[in-house]
């Protein structure tokens, strides 16, 4: 193993106490030399997790506590969107946006993918935008 990924591990080990770092080493014996770097080192990620219940849970709760969705309007009409969220709930909206964007290819749409996903998110957020007499729905 390369010296700067045996220092990467050892980094990611670093608020591990002995025992539980020495789990986490156990259990990488196996993958090195036979499954590549990205691979071991999601491995890596998960088993440090796994090794410190506790540690686990501060992480989660942390992350938990930095979610967040920030619109900022550009005033030309468009608006930029950032979130972090739940992983789940950004696959399931990922997947919701494939969806549409497909459904929109399937009829017709030659518009280039990137827009075709701007607007299948328009279109998940279409039960918001106000009615066609400008009224905006009840919340």
């Amino acid at each position: 193993m390369e010296g700067w990924r045996a220092r990467q591990v050892a980094r990611a080990c670093d608020e591990l106490d002995a025992e539980a770092a020495g789990w986490v080493d156990a259990k990488l014996a196996g993958v090195w030399g036979t499954a590549t770097w990205p691979k071991v080192w999601r491995r890596v990620k998960g088993l440090v997790l796994q090794a410190d219940r506790a540690l686990a849970l501060e992480k989660a709760r942390k992350a938990r506590a930095e979610r967040f969705v920030r619109i900022t309007h550009n005033g030309d009409s468009t608006s930029f969107l950032s979130a972090r969220m739940d992983t789940g709930a950004a696959l399931a909206l990922q997947d919701a946006i494939r969806r549409i964007t497909g459904r929109l290819v399937d009829e017709g749409a030659i518009d280039p993918v990137p827009e075709l996903e701007v607007q299948a998110l328009e279109e998940l957020a279409a039960p918001y935008l106000p009615g066609i007499d400008g009224s905006f729905p009840d919340y």
